[in-house]
């Protein structure tokens, strides 16, 4: 059965692209332990302790956009990491700020709900204390800790929330979201045994319902809908609530996972019991959509098991990875979204559990000098597939990536594109960008980016972004103060 689009697009979300802005050839890899350096490795400094930071301007324009709205993003942001390294303690305290120019501009025309996604932001970054003695480790506070060897695709991933306001252009300094946790590690020879609880129900961050990259904005402006309708929906302020609570102590994440890193081999199993980031929707009744003003909708967010295994491996100039996961007892939404819109019975959402197994391979090739080609392909199966699933989680996912350096590696061209479906029929992107070191410290790139939507009448992450093409530009400027 086709699915048109429907009130529950909202809960769509693609893993985001990441790209090397601000990293180096750890993007979304392994997370290393935290190992306690020495004085001298601080680049010459002689303390123990470092505070360092960079600065960013990200500005873009819509393309589709450029007669009647053109500016896109206008955003400044600040980062600063104050760290210490002893031999046996480290402390790290971090946190992001950000605010968007573009909103100056016809300001009155957003939404309170959108202006408090987009418009001016703090998020914590990296905020703990880890301490060391002999094979052993503790860390406790707000930590990022990859899992699996996916670098676009990861169905292990599953410890830290994503940056999900603009699908396929967050930066890897701002893609994976910090969590409150305490992990003890066990580290011998080319083995580690860790055990970690999160304390912090943060399920990331997400386009507001009615902003440009939700795919709820499409149900806004469906064919079938009656102009009254439409515009009575339109002048509503519509906000995800989620639960359960952020601190709820029975909402904590229970993980574990043994490494093996030796010589040409690394491999992985791994076991958690977590709530689930995307959640299951229910929306709200016929009388609350007509009469309130503000309007909730609630994201359940239930506990599920997650297992898998990774291993990673070379042969001449190639690394194959791959994952194996099982996600037991997980929620998705059901329902059918194909029926006329009828204003007296909104489209209902059912909640059913299953379980899905997905695999995932990726290659890599370095053959040639200074150039990196990366494919990435993931594919589920649903061993007790619910009925009428409203997306089909078990579809493929294929991504790829390119990277070469020119000019003393002072220029980087990079593309990377992302299909969702074996025809790309529930959509994808394509980007494309180059970056550029001016002198010590600075950097300016610029780019583009596509997104088609999919076969019409299909339901995906990118239902409605019909005139999301954008150009960007970016200035960074990397900076030491201790």
């Amino acid at each position: 059965m086709k699915r048109t689009l429907g009130w529950a697009s909202l809960l769509l979300a693609l893993p985001a692209q990441a790209d090397d802005w601000g990293g180096g050839d750890d993007w979304l890899g392994e997370t290393a332990p935290v190992a306690a350096p020495d004085a001298g490795d601080l680049k010459g400094s002689s303390s123990n302790w470092s505070l360092t930071g960079f600065a960013r301007l990200d500005h873009a324009l819509w393309l589709q956009r450029l007669a009647e709205d053109p500016w896109a993003k206008g955003r400044q942001s600040l980062d600063l990491s104050l760290e210490y390294g002893g031999k046996d303690l480290r402390l790290k305290l971090s946190g992001h700020g950000e605010w968007d120019a573009a909103y100056l501009i016809d300001r009155e025309a957003e939404s309170d709900a959108h202006l408090e996604v987009y418009e001016l932001r703090y998020l914590d970054g990296e905020q703990y204390i880890a301490a060391s003695a002999g094979e052993f480790e503790t860390t406790f506070g707000r930590q990022i800790v990859a899992w699996g060897e996916g670098d676009a695709l990861s169905p292990l991933d599953v410890v830290n929330p994503r940056d999900g306001r603009e699908p396929g252009l967050a930066d890897l300094d701002d893609l994976r979201l910090a969590v409150l946790a305490t992990r003890v590690g066990w580290f011998r020879d080319a083995h580690r045994i860790e055990v970690m609880i999160v304390h912090e129900s943060y399920f990331g961050e997400q386009p507001s319902p009615l902003s440009d990259f939700s795919p709820f904005r499409a149900v806004i402006t469906r064919d079938d809908l009656p102009a009254p309708v439409a515009n009575l929906l339109s002048s509503k302020t519509f906000r995800f609530k989620h639960t359960p609570d952020r601190f709820d102590g029975e909402a904590q994440g229970y993980l574990a996972r043994w490494v093996y890193k030796g010589p040409g081999l690394d491999f992985g199993l791994h076991a958690a019991s977590v709530l689930d980031s995307q959640g299951v929707s229910s929306l709200p009744d016929t009388a609350t959509l007509l009469t309130a003003r503000e309007i909730d909708i609630e994201v359940d967010h239930r506990r599920y098991t997650v297992t898998g295994l990774s291993f990673a491996t070379t042969f001449a100039s190639f690394l194959v990875k791959g994952e194996l996961v099982g996600e037991l007892g997980r929620a998705f939404n059901t329902g059918d979204t194909s029926a006329p819109f009828n204003p007296a019975m909104p489209p209902a959402l059912g909640v059913e559990e299953g379980t899905l197994l997905t695999g995932m391979v990726g290659l890599t090739y370095t053959g040639i000098a200074d150039l990196n080609v990366a494919f990435e392909a993931q594919k589920g199966t649903f061993l007790d597939e619910p009925a009428d699933v409203l997306f089909p989680a078990d579809a493929p996912i294929f991504a790829l990536r390119a990277q070469y350096l020119l000019w003393d590696q002072t220029l980087t061209l990079q593309g990377a594109a992302t299909a969702i479906g074996a025809t790309a029929e529930y959509g994808g992107l394509v980007r494309a960008e180059a970056l550029y070191t001016i002198a010590d410290g600075w950097k300016a790139g610029g780019g583009y980016i596509h997104y088609f939507t999919g076969d019409e009448g299909e339901l995906g992450p990118f239902s409605g972004f019909t005139e999301h093409d954008r150009v960007f530009a970016k200035l960074r400027y990397d900076f030491r103060l201790l």
